[in-house]
């Protein structure tokens, strides 16, 4: 049984790199017929249908089609271990002498979704919302050594700053969690958002419809 955390990712980075390779292959038609070509494809997802708020946890471990992370995992044959790579951020980031202090730089021209600007204020909201106790996130713990998010800029750089309460080596990994537009974190509990239902994100697929027992993206 797989129980360690970077096992479970793994795994299910070699299951989506499988279910990816199989969206890939096309399909021909036989000469002589009018078929057309499938064009849908059914695909497992590690997660329930709805609850798509990161603030409530999804996507807590890098995995989704809706968001990003500043962070994301790469493992592009599906039989390595995933590494962790920047996704939203610019670069990786960098950290003071005693890990207290880690500053992401932010890529630029990314938006939402919606249309809307991926930007500082963005991750700033995502994080202060996942503390927020009035949310009660269920991942909160995962960020706990969090004491303030800060936005920054240097020059034509936007970025920000983590400033954490204890030294913390592994943060890089906290930094898989996906973000969403300030603008949808409207506070109050995490359970109760509208973005589990209408998810917002930056990745490379959006929800097009939601029912009872399916999601077309």
């Amino acid at each position: 049984m797989l129980t360690h955390p970077t096992l479970k990712l793994a795994a299910f980075a070699a299951v989506s790199a499988m279910s990816l390779g199989a969206c890939s292959t096309s399909s021909s038609t036989p000469t002589g017929t009018t078929e057309a070509a499938s064009t849908t494809i059914t695909l497992a997802d590690a997660y329930g249908l709805g609850g798509y708020n990161p603030v409530a946890g999804y996507a807590d471990l890098g995995v989704s089609l809706i968001y990003d992370g500043l962070m994301g995992l790469d493992s592009p044959d599906g039989h390595a271990m995933p590494t962790i790579i920047p996704k939203l951020a610019a670069e990786e980031p960098q950290h003071n002498d005693d890990f207290t202090q880690w500053d992401v730089v932010l890529r630029d021209g990314v938006t939402f979704h919606d249309g809307s600007t991926f930007d500082a204020a963005d991750v700033v909201a995502t994080y202060e919302a996942i503390l927020d106790p009035a949310s009660a996130s269920e991942i909160a713990s995962s960020v706990e050594m969090v004491d303030k998010v800060s936005a920054t800029r240097d020059g034509d750089k936007e970025g920000v700053t983590f400033t954490l309460k204890y030294p913390y080596r592994d943060f890089a990994s906290r930094l898989l969690l996906a973000i969403a537009p300030s603008e949808r974190l409207t506070g109050g509990p995490a359970s109760e958002s509208s973005l589990n239902r209408e998810p917002v994100g930056t990745g490379p697929y959006r929800l097009e419809e939601l029912t009872a027992d399916r999601a077309i993206f």
